[in-house]
């Protein structure tokens, strides 16, 4: 049994949305990471949180999966791609420990991925650009 300190009462707090944000570009940074085993056990994954920073949506989070180790090849490729891209964007050329990558804002271009398979709609990161870069390219193709 854990007794609280105040009653909590659920009228008082209000609801939280956990809607994705709009599909955009935005200011953002790594500020956790961590390595996880796939469910399968046949791999792993580098686990990404993004906070975003631009003001209207500033401290909201967007996770993402890099699957760098894995037996799909094709999975594996596109996990190194994103990591060249968050690599280019945070200003290194290589790195071993993912806390490396926390802290450096980027800007980011993210989609919002429909609702399937009985979950709801999400934000995907679809590109990662330093500051100072200009997409030019429309984020969500």
């Amino acid at each position: 049994m854990a007794l609280l300190k105040d009653t909590f009462r659920s009228d008082d707090v209000e609801d939280v949305s956990f809607a994705p944000i709009p599909a955009g570009n935005y200011e953002a940074q790594i500020v956790d990471s961590d390595i996880r085993v796939t469910s399968a056990g046949t791999g792993e994954y580098i686990a990404l949180t993004w906070e975003v920073l631009t003001e209207e949506y500033a401290g909201r989070r967007i996770f993402s999966n890099l699957n760098h180790i894995n037996p799909n090849e094709k999975a594996v490729a596109i996990a190194k791609s994103q990591l060249k891209q968050i690599c280019k964007a945070v200003g290194l050329q290589d790195f071993q420990d993912t806390q490396e990558l926390h802290g450096v804002p980027v800007r980011i271009a993210v989609k919002v991925r429909p609702p399937k398979d009985g979950y709801d709609a999400q934000n995907v990161i679809n590109k990662v650009y330093p500051l100072d870069e200009e997409s030019g390219d429309d984020p969500w193709a």
